[in-house]
């Protein structure tokens, strides 16, 4: 029994090391989307592929974890809820990637990333994803309820930068209609960005249901 147990803990720890490392492989394409939105390096794009590979491979990795320690040692109490949580997790550390790696796709054009050099709102939607996404991991890490609420909270910044973006895109397409494909790639990188957004909001949101077992994934961080 004693040495189940260990295998057991063992096995927890080796799953919470393994998603910390995804969620800062996630956090690490965040940061490259928004060096490319204030350089012109297109070797960021080729990084950020790469990089989507290893995101990739561990959410396939820890998903087969989970479900070994759900299968063999059959967990409850806060062990099961990470377990659970830990599932809904990687699902969207993994989408960040796929919504990172459209990002730089449509930054290839010298016509777009000119766009978007008039339209601060999107730069400060990379800002706010990068600032939620290290709130996310310190959250996760140290089981902090707080951090957790936070980084909720400012999902909401996004949604407004986002919202204001796509008033001025409009705007400004609207005094050059030649323009209007450069327009939806600019629409597309910050939809991209505003689902980033969401995606690390609901890594915060199963951080609340780790620590307090609650589902809080249509409530509020104030009601919270």
């Amino acid at each position: 029994m004693q040495h189940t147990s260990r295998q057991f803990e063992l096995e927890m720890d080796t799953l919470r090391t393994c998603v910390l490392e995804m969620a800062a492989l996630s956090s690490s394409q965040l940061q490259r989307v928004h060096l490319a939105l204030t350089s012109s390096s297109l070797a960021l794009a080729e990084e950020v592929a790469i990089t989507e590979q290893a995101i990739n491979q561990a959410h396939s990795d820890i998903d087969a974890l989970c479900t070994r320690i759900v299968a063999k040692r059959q967990p409850a109490a806060s062990d099961l809820r990470y377990v659970l949580a830990t599932i809904h997790i990687i699902g969207d550390i993994e989408r960040i990637g796929d919504e990172t790696k459209k990002v730089l796709g449509n930054l290839h054009d010298a016509a777009v990333r000119d766009f978007l050099g008039r339209v601060p709102e999107v730069l400060s939607m990379s800002n706010h994803t990068n600032d939620m996404m290290k709130r996310a991991i310190a959250a996760l890490s140290r089981q902090d309820v707080l951090s957790a609420l936070d980084t909720m909270r400012m999902d909401a910044k996004v949604d407004a930068d986002y919202s204001a973006a796509i008033e001025r895109l409009t705007r400004m397409v609207g005094n050059q209609p030649d323009l209007a494909n450069t327009f939806i790639e600019c629409a597309f990188i910050a939809r991209s960005l505003e689902r980033c957004g969401d995606h690390v909001k609901n890594v915060a949101e199963e951080v609340v249901a780790i620590v307090r077992g609650e589902d809080v994934r249509h409530r509020s961080a104030d009601s919270v």
